[in-house]
């Protein structure tokens, strides 16, 4: 605006670059300005999120689109909200002469147009992850073990083809065999959705527990300049790794290697026939070992192996140090198991059983027996319940 036309809201200044706090001169009224701002061309439709706008101070305002780049041109026209009809030529508003300004017979309110740029140019996103805490079992010999502690890896929205790298440390390194390692792994499946995660692959000694507490940092190969705006490492995240006991398999000592048996003889009983059964070691004892008969095969014989025992019994006892650990039989438990006619004794702290069966009359051939004893560790963790005889 000229020198008598005051912009509302804005302060103005004499020839002596003082600031004047009123927002008019000689009595007059402000004007309010209005910039327009229209789109002209662009190499990219997405390049921004919304129409760029101006102040009446003149500040441009704009929202670019995530992970888009180009360039895009705009027009903007000025105008303010003066009358159309104006003083008289020669004077301002209240007739007073001014001079260094010409006089029109009419205010001005026709637009001005010019034009401007936006240049979006790429920049390096700041690589992003999700950390885990994760397990991971001991056990009585050192493993190698693979673990997945980070999800949704990517290296910034964009950026694609960039090599990916870990930096990290560690505390309570006694627990590990080696210094574990730190990788990306692309396409893997979490859960039903595919996705780059991070990869652990460490060696944890044997019989030790506790945990270690990771800080972890994603680095990209492109361009680091945070002035500019390129930003090739992530912010630092942690996550605990907790080294577990696993369920260790259950033993017993299966007695009778080989029966014979003649055709027809009606029921077989076999005293302490399994021995020295136990859960797992004795951090295990407060578990259930359950015994059953899992598999019959036919290894000579012209009859069908499955209906080879009309009855099949394993009776199950314990010596009275197991420290209140039971033993189970699926198949059958007898109120209280016949006392044994010989002088051996159930070792202390381990369960022992008898065998009883009948098998189906006609009956002949040779035959495969499988035993199965499961105790209720579960397999989680690797760990192994059951074992066969």
């Amino acid at each position: 605006t000229f020198r008598d036309e005051v912009i509302c809201g804005l302060g103005v200044s004499d020839s002596a670059n003082t600031p004047l706090l009123n927002n008019t001169l000689w009595g007059q009224s402000c004007q309010k300005i209005t910039l327009t701002v229209e789109a002209l061309e662009s190499t990219n439709p997405l390049l921004l999120a919304t129409l760029p706008r101006i102040d009446a101070r003149g500040n441009l305002f704009f929202d670019i689109s995530t992970g888009h780049k180009g360039q895009a041109r705009f027009s903007v026209k000025i105008a303010d909200d003066g009358s159309s009809a104006g003083p008289t030529e020669g004077t301002v508003a209240r007739g007073a002469p001014y001079v260094g300004r010409p006089a029109f017979s009419k205010a001005f309110s026709i637009p001005a147009v010019h034009e401007f740029a936006i240049c979006v140019v790429k920049v390096n996103q700041q690589p992003t992850f999700s950390t885990l805490n994760v397990s991971a079992p001991s056990g009585t010999y050192e493993r190698q073990r693979r673990v997945v502690f980070a999800v949704n890896v990517s290296a910034g929205p964009g950026d694609v083809g960039q090599t990916l790298s870990w930096r990290y440390s560690y505390d309570n390194a006694l627990i590990f065999v080696h210094v574990p390692v730190l990788t990306v792994q692309h396409n893997w499946i979490v859960g039903s959705t595919m996705m780059m995660v991070g990869i652990m692959d460490v060696e944890i000694k044997s019989n030790v527990y506790g945990h270690s507490d990771f800080t972890v940092i994603l680095s990209d190969d492109g361009v680091g300049n945070a002035q500019r705006g390129d930003i090739n490492t992530s912010i630092a995240q942690t996550f605990r790794l907790t080294v577990t006991s696993p369920n260790y398999e259950p033993s017993f000592e299966l007695v009778v290697g080989e029966i014979n048996v003649l055709e027809g003889s009606g029921e077989q009983y076999f005293e302490n026939a399994i021995r020295s059964a136990r859960a797992g070691p004795q951090s295990e004892a407060w578990q259930e070992l359950a015994f059953s008969l899992h598999n019959v095969t036919a290894v000579q014989s012209m009859w069908p192996p499955a209906r080879l025992f009309n009855s099949f019994q394993i009776i199950p006892y314990h010596s009275p140090a197991t420290g209140g650990r039971r033993i189970l039989n699926h198949i059958i438990i007898p109120p209280s198991p016949p006392p044994p006619s010989t002088e051996f004794k159930c070792e202390n702290g381990t369960m022992c059983a008898h065998l009883r069966f009948e098998i189906m009359p006609q009956y002949t051939g040779e035959f495969s027996v499988t035993i199965r004893a499961k105790d209720s560790g579960g397999r989680e963790q690797d760990g192994i319940d059951e074992i066969f005889k």
